[in-house]
């Protein structure tokens, strides 16, 4: 019964369209970024779902509501392209960020250094492009399997930041965005990008959603959200 009532009603379909709220799914470090994003944007109400990208990816593939997917993990996108879920095209890139060692309680503590450390917090690599970083550099340093159990994995990398803000974990590999939106930058040590591969937010339509407004959405990112970007400390 809904079905027919959809048909015989869809001349009406745009009009539903512009009253429903646009629905964002969008990488839990690039959060804040998003909220001043949908308030900066103020032309309709924008709903956004954080999460980690891998987590958000398999809810899209599994036909979750949602019209616009921005993430840091480009392979997700490009596997949900190649699997319809996302318009083939529609990824633009919006932000870069990049990451750091932050130690608060221990601000002589290098990378030179991070073999002694007694606990390390970094996100999880198989959700999140952070903890694919974070493993990289590691690896670089030879450390990935030497420090054990003194890896702690979490889900992403706002709560890697999160971790180390509450004191329950001395030091992580941590966004940066986060240090330099909280004005705590000068506290961390900055990795050279040549320790781990770049990390580049994207922002893609979902085939099942609303494609005028996540692209109205989209352009508005790409013109006056800009200097919103920029002060929620992504590049």
């Amino acid at each position: 019964m809904a079905r027919v009532l959809i048909f015989l009603w869809c001349w009406s379909c745009a009009t539903v369209w512009a009253q429903q709220p646009l629905q964002v799914a969008v990488s839990s470090e690039f959060a804040s970024a998003a909220e001043a994003l949908a308030r900066a944007y103020g032309k309709s109400q924008v709903v956004l779902t954080a999460g980690s990208s891998g987590v958000l990816a398999t809810r899209i593939a599994s036909g979750h509501g949602f019209d616009l997917f921005i993430s840091s993990d480009e392979k997700r996108i490009r596997q949900l392209t190649a699997d319809g879920h996302v318009i083939g095209g529609s990824d633009t890139l919006i932000a870069r960020d990049g990451l750091v060692l932050w130690a608060p309680d221990f601000p002589s503590l290098t990378l030179d250094h991070l073999a002694d450390v007694p606990r390390l917090v970094i996100a999880n690599p198989i959700q999140s492009a952070y903890g694919i970083a974070a493993q990289q550099v590691l690896e670089r340093l030879q450390l990935w399997r030497h420090l054990g159990n003194r890896l702690i994995r979490v889900e992403h990398g706002a709560l890697a930041y999160e971790h180390v803000a509450r004191g329950s974990v001395p030091a992580g590999l941590v966004p940066r965005s986060a240090l330099v939106a909280t004005g705590r930058m000068g506290e961390a040590k900055a990795i050279a990008d040549d320790y781990y591969g770049a990390i580049h937010y994207y922002s893609a339509v979902v085939t099942a959603g609303n494609r005028n407004e996540a692209e109205k959405f989209m352009r508005f990112i790409l013109t006056s959200g800009k200097e919103v970007i920029k002060t929620a400390g992504f590049q």
